[in-house]
């Protein structure tokens, strides 16, 4: 531990001595590279104050950061005046020695450069988080300002080997929920997604939001599965939004898919149940062990027949029993009931349709 420490030290040393000797921050960089600086504090106008705003802003700055060589606690903004890293990047790139490849694989970091951060796609993206969340106007744009320009020894012309980048971000109007109604579900599944214990997510005068949307297409998902539609998926539902009919509003109409399989669309009830237990995936079951709700179906070994579980663990476990509604919320309690067992490798359960 003390040679490592004592090693560790003098590696430490030798980085502070080739910072020292090699102080340039861009001399391994190609006349036509530049590196990255940093940013420049973001520029936001048009837009008001709120909640949804703010929440959108934060969305937008994390999606612009990006640290620079010898950041500073990893701020996109700041950086010291050591970038230890970048030196030694410098200094030992591309030699043979063994010492100097140890040392650059340890302690160097490679140059951060322009081109590698890519302002016009994380501008592009940036752009993107501001219409999903209602800002349809929106736009983001960003700037590249050049450092001092110098002249190398392999390009005589003057250029600006350093860069920061600004952005600044339009907001624009904030469109929000206007009319919300449900369309196409039959009325055996249009009463369970209106229930008032489990009420919409969408709200009319509310911000416009793709994250709400997907929320919403969560909570009938959840409601229909817990209401023995086995076969219903999420991606089901869909959304028709209208931007034209009331200026700087969007009306939703919450659409079920068309020309779904009558599978889709059916309540499920829970009929014979088997419970398989096998120790490997290609283990034969020989033997099974009959109760009143369920079958557990197991290989048995040699003289010993019996099964691997007692059947009041097993009936204990499984939640699902014949003659019940399918339920969402039985089906995950049974699977993670038999996984907490920890006999199983796993544990899963799989159904099979009779019509």
């Amino acid at each position: 531990m003390r040679i490592r420490l004592f090693f560790t030290i003098i590696a430490f040393s030798v980085v502070c001595s080739l910072g020292i000797i090699s102080c340039s921050t861009t001399s391994s960089l190609h006349d036509d590279e530049q590196l990255y600086a940093g940013l420049l504090p973001i520029k936001y106008s048009n837009y008001e104050y709120s909640a949804h705003q703010s929440s959108t802003q934060q969305e937008i700055e994390a999606a612009l950061a990006t640290a620079p060589n010898g950041a500073l606690f990893g701020s996109s903004y700041y950086r010291t005046p050591f970038p230890y890293g970048l030196w030694v990047w410098n200094a030992c790139e591309g030699s043979n020695s063994s010492f100097k490849k140890w040392l650059n694989k340890s302690f160097g970091k490679a140059p951060i450069l322009i081109t590698n951060v890519n302002p016009q796609l994380r501008s592009y993206v940036a752009t993107n988080i501001l219409k999903n969340n209602g800002y349809f106007n929106g736009k983001v744009a960003y700037n590249i300002l050049e450092g001092k320009h110098t002249t190398t020894k392999r390009d005589t012309v003057s250029r600006a080997r350093t860069a920061k980048i600004q952005y600044s971000v339009d907001f624009g109007h904030q469109y929000q929920f206007d009319s919300i109604s449900y369309s196409n579900y039959p009325s055996h599944i249009d009463t369970i997604i209106n229930r008032p214990s489990i009420p919409s997510l969408l709200h009319s005068g509310e911000p416009f939001s793709i994250s709400v949307l997907d929320a919403e297409r969560q909570r009938i998902y959840k409601a229909l599965r817990e209401g023995g539609f086995y076969y219903y998926k999420d991606n089901y539902t869909t959304f028709n939004a209208d931007t034209i009919s009331v200026p700087g509003k969007v009306r939703i109409d919450v659409r079920l898919k068309d020309s779904l399989s009558t599978f889709a669309t059916h309540k499920w009830i829970i009929g014979k149940v088997f419970v398989n237990i096998r120790r490997t995936a290609r283990e034969q079951l020989t033997d099974s062990l009959k109760r009143r709700i369920l079958t557990i179906r197991y290989a048995g070994k040699g003289d010993k027949k019996k099964a691997p579980l007692k059947a009041p663990t097993v009936l204990s476990m499984v939640k699902l029993y014949p003659g019940m509604l399918f339920s969402e919320d039985k089906y995950e309690e049974s699977i993670n009931n038999l996984a907490s067992l920890g006999v199983f490798r796993s544990s899963d359960i799989k159904f099979t349709p009779r019509l």
